[in-house]
């Protein structure tokens, strides 16, 4: 008898297809922002927010029984928000519900509560862009003057930087030859940089430029605030069709309040130390007896 091809369309009947209907998370870093600034909780969509100003203001001596002089009266700077609504949804079928091997719905509203925290991470870095305007330096010294002459020591200063800054200062060494990062379990993080903790933040949420290796050098909390009108919601909405719509909500604004908590620099071509390290022979070493 003539021999044909056989087609596996032609046999799909009788060869069993293997779907696979359990979803695989791909290992990611999460950026959670909020953690660093401050969060206030609004009942209303729009206002004010008094910051007390500091100040240099100094008592003067007084002679006895002379009536005390008027005190430098406290300042107060008004921070506008107004809170926008951020929301979305994404349909799920019933058949994709019936037939997944796993919590379907769970999964896609964990999907979509990340989707709210890049929201929100994106609104903390555009702020803080915004906010503060880069200047570039190319030593680790430099770095040093901004924190130790730029910002008052009273802030909690932290050095939050974007990979490709990261990348360059990660590779950077002392005179010794040490890499001047250095793991530090008493910090968050794990690690610090010249003597504070180091925040590495994804390059999609922190640049403004392909080229940007940024550094927020500062405090976060004292510098940005979060005014949140809601918690991030998600719950299901009607579908005409034959499905289930799960949909996400957030409202809030950033603003920055306190320019004066932090500086952002941009690093250029940086330059080690490591150059520096001088080769001490052992002939330079005093004898015992000496």
């Amino acid at each position: 008898p003539e021999l044909r091809d056989i087609k596996l369309e032609s046999v799909e009947a009788i060869v069993p297809i293997d779907r696979v209907t359990q979803a695989i998370t791909l290992p990611e870093t999460i950026a959670n922002l909020e953690q660093y600034v401050r969060t206030v909780n609004v009942s209303t969509t729009s206002g004010s927010y008094p910051i007390l100003e500091t100040t240099k203001a100094v008592m003067v001596t007084v002679a006895e029984l002379v009536a005390n002089p008027k005190l430098a009266e406290p300042t107060f700077k008004e921070v506008d928000w107004k809170v926008e609504t951020y929301r979305g949804y994404i349909p799920i079928s019933n058949e994709s519900i019936q037939d997944s091997d796993m919590d379907l719905v769970a999964l896609i509203a964990n999907h979509i509560m990340r989707i709210a925290l890049n929201t929100l991470n994106t609104a903390i870095m555009a702020e803080v862009n915004t906010a503060f305007v880069a200047t570039e330096v190319t030593t680790v010294d430099q770095i040093k003057d901004v924190i130790n002459l730029e910002i008052d020591p009273a802030y909690n200063v932290k050095l939050y930087m974007n990979q490709s800054a990261f990348a360059k200062v990660d590779k950077l060494k002392d005179a010794d030859g040490q890499y001047i990062v250095q793991p530090n379990i008493t910090v968050g993080t794990g690690r610090t940089l010249l003597g504070k903790e180091l925040v590495v933040l994804p390059d999609e949420i922190f640049k403004t430029d392909a080229n940007d290796a940024l550094v927020f050098i500062g405090d976060l909390y004292e510098a940005i605030t979060l005014f949140k009108r809601t918690e991030m919601t998600v719950r299901w909405q009607d579908h005409q069709l034959y499905g289930e719509m799960l949909a996400g909500a957030i409202r809030f604004d950033v603003e920055a309040v306190n320019t004066e908590a932090g500086k952002m620099v941009k690093l250029g071509t940086m330059v080690d130390n490591i150059a520096s390290v001088r080769v001490v022979n052992a002939s330079e070493f005093p004898s015992a007896g000496a």
